[in-house]
């Protein structure tokens, strides 16, 4: 996709049991998202990666400079946007492949996924402008270690 600014994709990855870990209350009223809504089995499929057909999802590529030279097109491989709420871009990680991924899937392990989720809280309460995580949602699926 060289030259693209942002491609349209869809979440791709199957989450055949999923569960909620956890949510950020805070996070989701800033979205304008009750307890009760984040709790709900429709935020989970959501937040799982089952949209409906009609969600216009996107990547997005950007520019890359290492060692102060021009690093070619890249792109956030493990996100696929899934829409805008109050104005904050919606994002799923490791929902599936985007021409920017280098063919994985940007899944992640659970303790990873906890570990950005709980820095990105930190960063916040510390004050320092970043990202912020909505929630962790567990697919179901087993990982097989070395």
């Amino acid at each position: 996709m060289l030259g693209a600014h942002y491609v349209r994709v869809r979440p791709s990855v199957p989450a055949p049991n999923p569960s909620l870990v956890t949510y950020s209350p805070e996070t989701a009223g800033l979205l304008g998202l009750t307890p009760e809504q984040c709790e709900s089995e429709e935020f989970l499929r959501t937040a799982a990666g089952s949209l409906p057909e009609a969600a216009d999802c996107w990547a997005t590529a950007y520019g890359a400079s290492f060692a102060g030279r021009y690093g070619g097109q890249r792109g956030d491989g493990r996100a696929i946007s899934i829409g805008q709420i109050n104005g904050f871009e919606i994002q799923l990680k490791g929902a599936g492949v985007t021409p920017f991924s280098r063919q994985f899937d940007g899944r992640a392990v659970l303790r990873s996924s906890v570990r950005e989720f709980l820095a990105s809280e930190a960063m916040h309460y510390l004050r320092v402008p970043t990202t912020r995580a909505l929630c962790v949602v567990e697919s179901g699926d087993r990982v097989s270690g070395c």
